[in-house]
């Protein structure tokens, strides 16, 4: 019996090890987002206020391989270079977007800066976290697909 509990115990660890390696150069293989899109739900400012996003406005976050994202910032398009470490920690980079004037008042600075100062993320079921500004403001997404 404990010999059966052995070989099952080291082969769910093998298992679990199968998806770790990847020439992407990331510590990890696949993130959890990849090929979801998310649509931004609110912004939460820690200790202060919440931004519930209305629903004309629309912002996205699609993650189309291990390593870019594009989407939607209000009425223009970016797309940006990620790196994720550890299964949580992102950065984005070579972050490009259109720039037509949109109308305002627009989250549209906040959610760019924000992929600018990214720092961690998590993926909770259908919810999607990205912090940052010192992990002080949190864009909330809800899976879009």
């Amino acid at each position: 019996m404990k010999q059966t509990s052995l070989v099952l115990t080291i082969v769910a660890l093998l298992l679990s090890n199968i998806g770790g390696c990847s020439d992407s150069g990331s510590d990890i293989s696949l993130p959890p987002v990849v090929g979801t899109a998310w649509r931004l739900e609110k912004i939460h400012i820690v200790g202060g206020e919440t931004i519930v996003i209305p629903k004309h406005e629309i912002y996205t976050l699609y993650f189309v391989s291990e390593s870019t994202t594009s989407g939607r910032i209000y009425c223009n398009t970016y797309q940006a270079k990620y790196r994720l470490e550890n299964g949580r920690m992102i950065s984005f980079a070579d972050v490009s977007w259109t720039e037509m004037v949109c109308p305002v008042p627009s989250n549209e600075r906040e959610f760019s800066n924000a992929l600018q100062n990214a720092t961690s993320m998590t993926v909770v079921g259908n919810k999607f976290s990205l912090y940052y500004s010192g992990a002080t403001r949190v864009l909330v997404f809800t899976r879009a697909n």
